[in-house]
């Protein structure tokens, strides 16, 4: 059943690209259900959501308060070192 698939999914996944940059979020499903993105018994979920990698600089208090939470799950690639290796495996792991 592909209900049943869906509820093993780890961690949601989301890269981006522009010019100069290149990151990657990987947002543990727990973190997605905690800020009501997925749906649950108790909330309905979201179809979309904004998301603001470490090289953008919102203006809106909602979005400030969208990028802190955030960025802890997020990793720039721009720039591959043995740091950045080591939280990939981290965040994969949640």
């Amino acid at each position: 059943m592909l209900s049943d698939r869906i509820g093993k999914i780890p961690s949601t996944l989301k890269t981006f690209k522009n010019e100069n940059e290149f990151g990657q979020f990987v947002f543990p499903k727990d973190i997605l259900l905690k800020q009501n993105i997925l749906r649950s018994a108790s909330t309905k979920g979201k179809m979309a959501i904004r998301v603001y990698p470490s090289w953008d600089s919102p203006s809106s208090k909602q979005a400030m308060k969208t990028q802190k939470w955030q960025l802890p799950y997020f990793v720039d690639m721009s720039i591959l070192n043995q740091t950045l290796l080591e939280k990939v495996i981290e965040l994969y792991s949640l």
